[in-house]
């Protein structure tokens, strides 16, 4: 299970920016609410798996780059 903990939001919006997404491109593509989007932000409830490597797929994330949002 990765994260559980709050995420670098900066540097994950920053890719968001990097990519021209917004967040509602985000609750779609994990079809989830904003509500939802809010939380996992400020770390009260994880990414699990399956949102991260949608996320890094997205956001054409490195290896590294998850662990540094994600893990770190």
């Amino acid at each position: 299970f990765l994260g559980g903990k709050k995420i670098k939001a900066n540097i994950f919006k920053s890719k968001l920016a990097l990519n021209n997404l917004l967040a509602k491109d985000i609750l779609s593509e994990l079809r989830i609410t904003r509500q939802t989007y809010n939380q996992k932000l400020k770390g009260l409830q994880p990414f699990n798996n399956n949102e991260i490597s949608k996320l890094k797929k997205l956001l054409n994330l490195s290896n590294d780059e998850v662990a540094e949002i994600f893990l770190d």
